[in-house]
């Protein structure tokens, strides 16, 4: 995601949870992590295992924007947003348990 597509939803991030605007607000960030989707699944990062800088390189925009959809996610859900910024934040990120059951 570029920065200014970024600076753009901040913006009207705020502007919506300003007008109590919660529906849009989720569904910006659903639209927010499936343009992740799109990027994890175009860049195949799994393909990229025996090379460590191009997978530091692939990943790093998706680990970016899953911490910034945690804050934006935070007045919604602040267990999970906390339990997905705790994973994402450190220097060795690990798998961790599901943050929703299946159904």
């Amino acid at each position: 995601m570029g920065e200014h597509k970024a600076k753009e939803f901040s913006f009207h991030y705020i502007e919506r949870i300003e007008s109590y605007a919660f529906y849009e607000v989720l569904d910006d960030i659903w639209k927010k992590l499936a343009e992740l989707d799109k990027y994890f699944n175009h860049t195949e990062p799994w393909k990229l295992k025996g090379t460590p800088e191009a997978l530091k390189e692939a990943l790093s925009p998706v680990v970016q924007g899953l911490l910034d959809i945690a804050m934006e996610l935070e007045p919604f859900m602040p267990e999970t947003a906390g339990k997905i910024k705790e994973q994402f934040s450190g220097s060795e990120i690990k798998a961790g348990e599901p943050y929703f059951m299946r159904i």
